[in-house]
């Protein structure tokens, strides 16, 4: 069965690539596995969006998901070659663990029938059996031992490494140098330029958005500044205007002000200067009424007016003190 299987995953790996090869040679296409048809749908699809195609990668991850059918069981073509590829070893390691564990237990056997045998004939005839095991010991491990020679050498005749590296190779020269060719869309050359103009347009963006970032972090601010101090002087010019208007109004209105205290003045002086010689005609007047004064002064102090109105007062008083007391008598 182990040979069956390894030459079935043999057959179907040859079978892939011949079929892989009349695609390189320009032949009848005829029909193809499926992990073809998988890496054709695979490569489109990332040739519309990589500008190269990594198709080491997209074969190795297609071919580790390709399954072989033997007998009704469905397992990858990696699984079955490792199988294959450990099960003569498996076997070879069977033989000799079943060799050294029936020479093991056989041992016991032939210690414990040498020392219960008292004749020689009896000793023959127990050890018989003993030895007859380790017998069908030997032989077994024998018979696993040349299944394992087999093995390894239909292994070498079927060399599964062998077909798996002739179809991967060749399914990586139709994948770059001939589905390639036919394949729809835009040329490396034509993605290399997009993606440059791409390029080119993303530095322009950045380089716009960066400048304008940078005149506006320098002259913005300086802008800003200048537009401020003009506002200032602006509001500085139009409040020196008002204070200026407000003191021409000021001094028109003083100005009316003090006209009019002159005309009222020069009124005044006309006034004073109509009184003036009535004022002086009155002081004459006066001074010469105070000279009178002086003289009546003078006359009166001459005739002791003062002395005669004292006695006049005296004998007044006594006349009323007279009168008073008649009537209260």
């Amino acid at each position: 069965m182990a040979i069956l299987l390894r030459h079935s995953l043999y057959r179907y790996l040859i079978s892939s690539a011949n079929k892989v090869s009349r695609l390189i040679s320009y032949e009848s296409r005829g029909k193809q596995p499926q992990i073809v048809e998988n890496l054709e749908a695979r490569f489109k699809q990332a040739s519309q969006k990589l500008e190269q195609v990594n198709t080491i990668a997209l074969i190795d991850g297609l071919y580790s998901q390709e399954k072989l059918n033997f007998l009704g069981i469905s397992l990858r073509c990696e699984q079955w070659d490792y199988f294959c590829q450990t099960l003569p070893n498996l076997l070879l390691a069977f033989g000799l663990l079943g060799t050294f564990f029936g020479i093991s237990s056989n041992l016991y056997n032939l210690s414990q029938t040498i020392n219960q045998s008292t004749t020689n004939d009896n000793l023959v005839a127990q050890l018989q059996i003993p030895l007859q095991n380790m017998g069908i010991a030997f032989s077994t491990s024998l018979a696993a031992i040349l299944c394992s020679s087999i093995l390894i050498v239909v292994n070498l005749r079927y060399n599964t490494n062998f077909a798996k590296s002739l179809l991967i190779s060749s399914l990586e020269d139709y994948l770059d140098n001939i589905f390639k060719i036919n394949v729809q869309g835009d040329t490396r050359l034509d993605k290399a330029v997009d993606r440059m103009v791409k390029q080119q347009q993303e530095f322009l963006e950045r380089f716009h958005d960066k400048v304008g970032q940078v005149l506006e972090a320098t002259i913005g601010n300086a802008a800003n500044k200048m537009v401020a101090a003009n506002q200032g002087f602006q509001n500085n010019v139009d409040s020196m205007v008002n204070r200026f208007n407000d003191i021409s109004s000021s001094m028109a209105t003083s100005t009316d002000s003090f006209q009019a205290s002159a005309f009222s003045l020069q009124e005044q002086m006309q006034t004073v200067t109509k009184i003036v010689p009535k004022f002086e005609t009155v002081a004459n007047k006066i001074e010469s009424s105070s000279q009178k004064y002086l003289q009546g002064a003078e006359k009166i102090e001459a005739s002791k007016f003062s002395e005669h109105l004292e006695s006049l007062t005296t004998e007044l008083a006594i006349t009323q003190k007279a009168f008073l007391s008649l009537r209260l008598s």
